[in-house]
């Protein structure tokens, strides 16, 4: 009897051991198996004036449901910001720590800076997206590039902060 190649099969053993490990290999760096350390701009959810207005009447009252966060340095800050607005630095978000309870209280936290140019305030907003404050079930994390330029230059609230000293 001659010695035959036996044809594999599609469902063989093999097949679904070396499918398995590839797929867990796409898994892990497209950030799905593990800790994700690069958000892509694309995930980071743009309003406009108009919806930044909508989210600071939901900031205000005396259950809030939305959070202004400034991402300028403290110098700027000082300066003026939008009314009711918390200072929060991209440093300020630990990566290896839980979420913070006052930021996850809020349906929507609105990260600005001082212009469309902002770096920072886009860098915010991924860190923020990165420490997982955006799930399945609710997406917080809301970019408003026109900042405090367009806030201030439209005449909306805005005000001096106490700045606490330590």
């Amino acid at each position: 009897m001659p010695n035959r190649i036996r044809p594999r099969s599609l469902f063989s053993t093999r097949f679904w051991a070396i499918f398995a490990l590839a797929g867990a290999g796409i898994a892990v760096s497209s950030g799905l198996g593990g800790c994700q350390r690069h958000v892509s701009d694309a995930r980071i959810e743009v309003i406009t004036l108009a919806e930044a207005v909508e989210f600071y009447e939901d900031s205000v009252g005396s259950e809030p449901s939305a959070m202004f966060l400034d991402a300028r340095r403290d110098s700027i800050f000082a300066e003026g910001t939008i009314e009711g607005a918390r200072q929060l630095r991209p440093d300020d978000v630990d990566l290896r720590a839980d979420p913070d309870p006052k930021l996850e209280a809020r349906d929507a936290l609105i990260v600005f800076g001082q212009n469309p140019s902002s770096a920072v305030a886009r860098a915010m907003s991924k860190r923020l997206l990165q420490a997982g404050y955006n799930s399945m079930l609710k997406a917080r994390v809301k970019f408003y590039p026109g900042g405090y330029d367009e806030w201030l230059a439209t005449g909306l609230p805005v005000e001096i902060p106490e700045i606490e000293e330590e």
